[in-house]
């Protein structure tokens, strides 16, 4: 009786495709995560200029960003640059606005006037984030009760709009009243230090993971 033919073992595959075939598995993952990401748009003065790194490289993971900041600018002068932005279509929006306004003590109902025509350019259901003015941003103290006005507005147009506050004067207040255990927040009681801006930018990403 002829002994029963033996299967043939089993093809193997060449190292070269295995290989090649992983790295087309992990392009493609990487590429549905890339497009599955919701934008974001980041605009400012100059907190969010020189911030325009941290920010980036916080939210890089959960977001796509675009980081917009002005040095010096007021609200009003931050319209046409967020008119600009409106046709990038971002699904979602954190506005940093009004530092410049309560500096440069500028009149308050002016600063309302431009932050309302800054939120009608990215009108509902698109998910914005409006961030408060730091209220201890000047060491003469000239400079807080402006700020602490715009916040108010903020909070107003914030409630009428459906936005989202990101607290970021809070935060400083609670951080100097402790001491600031982990460094100042700020590097001149205006801008960030590196751990303001990882302050700030989980301060974005919860008021993100809390729109509508």
């Amino acid at each position: 009786m002829a002994e029963p033919e033996a299967a043939p073992p089993p093809a193997r595959r060449s190292p070269v495709r295995v290989a090649i075939a992983l790295t087309a598995g992990v392009a493609l993952v990487l590429a549905v995560f890339v497009v599955a990401r919701p934008s974001v748009l980041i605009l400012g003065d100059s907190i969010i200029e020189w911030g325009a790194g941290p920010l980036d490289a916080s939210m890089r993971w959960q977001y796509r960003t675009q980081v917009v900041g002005h040095a010096g600018f007021r609200a009003d002068e931050l319209v046409p640059v967020a008119a600009a932005q409106r046709d990038g279509a971002p699904d979602r929006v954190v506005l940093d606005i009004g530092t410049n306004d309560a500096l440069q003590r500028w009149p308050v109902g002016q600063t309302e006037v431009a932050l309302r025509a800054l939120v009608d350019t990215f009108p509902a259901p698109r998910c914005l984030v409006l961030t408060t003015v730091n209220e201890h941003l000047d060491v003469t103290g000239d400079a807080r009760p402006a700020a602490r006005q715009i916040n108010e507005r903020l909070r107003a147009i914030a409630t009428a709009r459906g936005a989202v506050i990101a607290d970021w004067s809070a935060a400083v207040g609670a951080d100097l009243a402790a001491g600031s255990p982990g460094g100042s927040l700020t590097i001149d009681l205006v801008h960030p230090s590196p751990a303001g801006y990882a302050t700030l930018a989980r301060l974005f990403d919860d008021a993100l993971a809390r729109c509508p």
